[in-house]
């Protein structure tokens, strides 16, 4: 009988281990299965021989007058839900062209669709890796995406500029620096924030994110330098915009009774317009405070209202009109994508920082990119030690300025920023 219950016990054992053990799996599947994508590609993966810098730049020295760049990311998503990256991209890299190039080769790109597939973005990567006609990468086009292939890049030493990527992991101090990002960090937008939060007397928030990882990833920037400033974020709470607008809307208000909630901050991602006017109504009446949201909240709001609704902008007023006036009015889309002045920038960087190099060796673009100014379109810009920009132009604006500021800027006798138009979408 003792016997008969050991062994039971030990089989009841194993099972419940076994159910948790696929129950882990089932949950954290996609991370799991890129950390295996990652180690198979570092360790296994084809049997061919990586090409290291050196190889590039001898590439280079042996292919006078050509320099081609990868240009990885999600073209055809971007495309249908209105992002022109490529476009912008492709402007800005004929322009370049025309100009004479980079050291008066003509740069050749070759655009790579990962279509939101991890496993296709690895591929690329690993493709690139092993190819010395690649000297650069452009992309991807989310931090989501970056992430998962950075040991990659790091590994083989992949010389990589990614506008609109905020995230900070993106680039440690410790990592090989060849990743570079050319616009401001989530880190250094909360510190605007908590600018503006200071600069009007602002406390006891309510802070709304979607359960997303960037929205997450933002609110605890949030977080941690409001609560190091002294700026009480009263009440917390995750959203899923696709979930029961009701449920949520009942948990707010009992947010609102328990809590002394005066202003709110929402971190949006998704683009669920109905969801986010009712969210912005209900705490435009029921408080007297301020309603910030990253991305612009749609809807029919009145003057009064949208006085009370900011956002997060990254550009001067004068400096983004005179600059789509004469650069991007032409592309559709252009006007409303607040980081088209970064995408635009960025191969104009790249190509400085090759001009002022000792030579196109890959190490010595890096240490120009990593220690000196250069020169774009749009001025003078300056990488700091974590690989974003030194001093990005950020401002938390009132939804009503805005509208005002742009209302002055008329395509085809509109307004180039329509009502509730997004303005901030970096990823």
């Amino acid at each position: 009988m003792k016997i008969y219950c050991e062994s039971l016990k030990n089989f009841v054992t194993a099972g419940v281990i076994g159910i948790l053990f696929i129950a882990f799996c089932a949950y954290f599947h996609r991370a799991i299965g890129e950390i295996i994508a990652v180690s198979w590609h570092l360790t296994v993966g084809e049997n061919k021989p990586v090409a290291t810098p050196d190889d590039r730049f001898r590439y280079l020295q042996s292919h006078p007058g050509k320099i081609k760049i990868a240009m990885i990311g999600n073209w055809e998503t971007d495309n249908r839900s209105n992002r022109p990256r490529q476009k912008i991209l492709s402007l800005a890299i004929g322009n370049l062209n025309q100009a004479g190039g980079i050291n008066g080769r003509e740069i050749v790109t070759e655009w790579m669709d990962t279509r939101n597939s991890t496993d296709a973005l690895h591929g690329y990567v690993e493709m690139i890796a092993r190819d010395p006609s690649y000297y650069a990468i452009i992309g991807p086009s989310t931090s989501g995406q970056l992430l998962s292939v950075k040991p990659l890049l790091v590994t083989y030493k992949l010389l990589t500029i990614a506008p609109s990527i905020s995230n900070t992991k993106a680039t440690q101090a410790e990592d090989f620096p060849c990743i570079f990002l050319p616009n401001s960090s989530d880190a250094q937008d909360v510190d605007a924030l908590r600018r503006w939060a200071q600069e009007g007397k602002r406390s006891n928030f309510i802070l709304i994110n979607e359960n997303q990882p960037f929205s997450i990833g933002y609110a605890k920037h949030i977080e941690r330098i409001f609560f190091e400033n002294g700026i009480m974020v009263s009440a917390r709470t995750f959203f899923n915009p696709t979930d029961n607008v009701s449920y949520f809307m009942d948990e707010l208000k009992n947010y609102a009774d328990f809590f002394n909630i005066q202003h709110a901050l929402i971190v949006n991602y998704s683009a669920v317009p109905e969801t986010y006017e009712r969210l912005a109504k209900w705490m435009l009446t029921h408080t007297k405070g301020s309603v910030f949201s990253y991305k612009l909240l749609p809807g029919d709001f009145s003057e009064g209202e949208l006085k009370r609704m900011y956002s997060i902008v990254y550009f001067r007023k004068s400096e983004k009109m005179k600059f789509y006036a004469g650069k991007l009015a032409a592309i559709p889309g252009a006007l409303q994508d607040a980081f088209a002045m970064a995408t635009y920038q960025t191969p104009y960087l790249f190509a400085d920082a090759c001009g002022k190099a000792k030579s196109l060796h890959p190490r010595d673009v890096i240490d120009v990119l990593r220690n000196q100014e250069l020169k774009g379109p749009l001025g003078y810009f300056r990488f700091n030690h974590e690989r974003f920009e030194k001093d990005p132009v950020i401002r938390v604006v009132s939804v009503y300025q805005l509208r005002r500021d742009w209302s002055a800027v008329l395509m085809n006798g509109r307004p180039v920023l329509p009502a509730g138009a997004p303005v901030s979408e970096k990823k």
